[in-house]
């Protein structure tokens, strides 16, 4: 079973000053014992941006290069018609969303994917459940 990883569950795994980062290397622990993590492309650049606007270059650079190497992830390549449905959903959804979960609901929609790692009540909202 895939396991969809939003930017939240990816900045709690490299912050060890988050507040949230022991319950994420917890629960990254299960997913990989059991399930396939996966992501959009659009998750990788906000997480990237929020790694290097909190924790420099190099923490940012650590992340996309393993991202990269592709061995640990899968990551969904946004199309045109993943992104328009984020749009639909953002435009007709709660002003509190942004587009990047948007498009990271559509995609979840589109592969089927139910259980998230992250710490955005979005999510659930959605209908998404938590790992």
């Amino acid at each position: 079973m895939k396991i969809f990883v939003d930017t939240s569950g990816f900045y709690a795994l490299a912050s060890e000053s988050d507040s949230f980062h022991r319950a994420a290397a917890a629960s990254y622990e299960k997913v990989l014992e059991k399930h396939e993590p996966a992501t959009t492309s659009y998750v990788v650049t906000e997480t990237a941006a929020l790694l290097k606007s909190r924790g420099g270059r190099a923490v940012a650079s650590t992340f996309v290069a393993s991202v990269r190497d592709g061995s640990w992830l899968e990551v969904f390549w946004v199309t045109e018609n993943l992104h328009n449905e984020g749009c639909e959903i953002f435009l007709k959804g709660r002003a509190d969303i942004s587009l990047v979960d948007a498009v990271s609901f559509a995609t979840m929609r589109h592969y089927g994917i139910t259980h998230f790692l992250g710490f955005d009540r979005h999510f659930a909202r959605e209908g998404f459940r938590e790992i």
